[in-house]
Order: C-alpha cells, then sequence, then structure tokens
C-alpha cells in the first residue's frame, strides 16, 4: 500500500480520480477532495441531501479550473470548482428521485454531459453553456429503469431493467435503436474502437460489434 486518505464517516459510494486530485462522495451526502501526492485532505464539498449516487470529472484541455459532476438521492446535479473548492451551480436535474448515472464526452469539439434519473428521464447538457438542457427524454421513454449509462462521443447506451440497451443520438437526441443484451437489469456498459459490451443480472456477458 502507498498511501491511505482516511477521514469520511460514512461509507465511500464514488470517486474520481484526475490530475493530481481525488474527489470522494459518501453516503453522508459529502463530497472530500484529496491531494494525491501528499494524501491528505484538502477539502471537503457540502450540499447534498442523500447518498451521493454519481459523480463524473469535467475535462479542460485549456488547463483552466477543474470541474466535479455529483447527483444525490436529492435529484440535484451539483458543478464543483475544485480550484476553488466552491458549488459553481446547481441543477434540480430529476426532481424526486435520485440522479443515477453522469457521464460526458470526450473528445467532441462542444462536449456533452448526460444524466439519468429515477425518475425515468435522460438529459443531454452542455457545460459550455452553463449546462443548459440540449435535450430531454422520458419518463415515457422506457417503463423501466436505468441501471447504467455509457457516454462515448456521438452516442449514449443506456442499460434498462429487462436487458435492453438503449441507443441515444446525442446530436438528435432520439433513440436510434435498442439492442437485446440479457434477461435481467444490464448495469455494466463498456466499449472499444469495434464493440459493445453489456452485461447483468442474468450472470452474462454479451458483446456487440459496432
Amino acid at each position: 500500500m502507498m498511501c491511505s486518505c482516511t477521514g469520511h464517516n460514512a461509507p465511500v459510494l464514488d470517486f474520481v480520480w484526475f490530475e493530481q486530485f481525488v474527489a470522494s462522495g459518501d453516503r453522508s451526502g459529502l463530497v472530500k477532495l484529496w491531494d494525491t501526492n501528499h494524501a491528505t485532505n484538502i477539502g471537503t464539498l457540502k450540499g447534498h441531501k442523500g447518498h451521493i449516487t454519481a459523480m463524473c470529472a469535467v475535462p479542460d484541455p485549456s488547463g483552466g479550473s477543474q470541474l466535479v459532476l455529483t447527483g444525490a438521492q436529492d435529484g440535484c446535479l451539483r458543478i464543483w470548482d475544485l480550484r476553488q473548492k466552491l458549488n459553481t451551480l446547481t441543477l434540480q436535474a430529476h426532481p424526486g428521485g435520485a440522479v443515477n448515472d453522469i457521464g460526458i464526452t470526450a473528445r467532441r469539439e462542444v462536449p456533452l454531459c448526460v444524466t439519468t434519473g429515477a425518475d425515468g428521464r435522460v438529459l443531454v447538457l452542455e457545460p459550455r453553456s452553463n449546462f443548459r438542457v440540449v435535450h430531454e427524454l422520458g419518463p415515457m421513454l422506457t417503463d423501466d429503469f436505468f441501471y447504467s449509462l455509457l457516454v462515448l462521443d456521438q452516442v449514449a447506451f443506456l442499460g434498462v431493467g429487462r436487458g435492453n440497451v438503449l441507443c441515444l443520438d446525442l446530436q438528435t437526441g432520439d433513440i436510434k435503436y435498442t439492442l437485446s443484451g440479457g434477461e435481467n437489469a444490464i448495469r455494466c456498459l463498456g466499449a472499444c474502437a469495434s464493440s459493445l459490451v453489456a452485461a447483468g443480472d442474468d450472470g452474462n456477458a454479451v458483446i456487440f460489434d459496432f
């Protein structure tokens, strides 16, 4: 073991690692910021009510302020400037239910952020325009629960409870197609240049050729 970062008083549910920082979110709703070079806690970010349920780092090619997005049981999406240790924006993204997942495109000229929630909705947001909503889908998109999310540059894949994987076109906001990935909830999604992998509660992994 190289080092140990201690400071949470509740179970850690998610974390993101970037540059020399780690941000970790716990069951009490706190987010702690760590300096990985010295294994020290350099800040505590407060604001959420309920468990931290999702986290995502926003890449900044300009080298400016590093942003982290957090979602929680309160349905809020909070945007944090970690260099200033400030909550710069709060969105009532999924009122009435937890934020399930957050993802962001990596190589688009204009990055897009995708969130899913227990309210059955999917939001596509534009970070460079103060996280304005570009597309909103649901809650009639599916009569099932969103269990997983994978965001690529042009599309996002959504894993739902009855074994289906939905492909969302981020440009148009339309569902391009639906894949059958198993019999039960799709909890894991991954991809490489040529393939998509879906796995879930039926104990199987299904590989699709792009």
